[in-house]
C-alpha cells in the first residue's frame, strides 16, 4: 500500500504587509499626538499648524495603502459580480 498525502488542514499563509502597515500607522499616530500635546502645552502655533499638515499626511497615506492592498488583492477586478449577487439575493426574498 502506498501512502496517500492528506490535504493540510492549516489556513493558507497571509501576508503580513497589512497588520505591519498597520502597526507602523498606529505607532506613527501615537508619536504624532504626543507632539501635538507637547506643541499645545509649548503654545507655538507655526509648529502646530505644520503638525496637522504632517497628520493630513499620514490620513492620506493610511487611505491610499487601503486602496493599493485592495487592488493588489484583487477586490476591484469583478465589481459587477456584486450586484449580480444581490440581484439574486432580492429575487429570492
Amino acid at each position: 500500500m502506498s501512502k496517500q498525502k492528506l490535504p493540510s488542514t492549516q489556513p493558507p499563509a497571509e501576508s503580513k504587509v497589512p497588520v505591519y502597515l498597520a502597526v507602523l500607522f498606529f505607532l506613527t499616530f501615537i508619536v504624532l499626538v504626543g507632539l501635538i500635546a507637547f506643541v499645545m502645552m509649548e503654545q507655538q502655533v507655526k509648529t502646530m499648524m505644520a503638525l496637522s499638515a504632517v497628520a493630513y499626511a499620514l490620513a492620506a497615506m493610511g487611505f491610499l495603502a487601503v486602496v493599493g492592498w485592495a487592488y493588489l488583492r484583487g477586490q476591484f477586478t469583478d465589481y459587477e459580480a456584486v450586484k449580480e449577487d444581490i440581484f439574486e439575493i432580492e429575487a429570492r426574498e
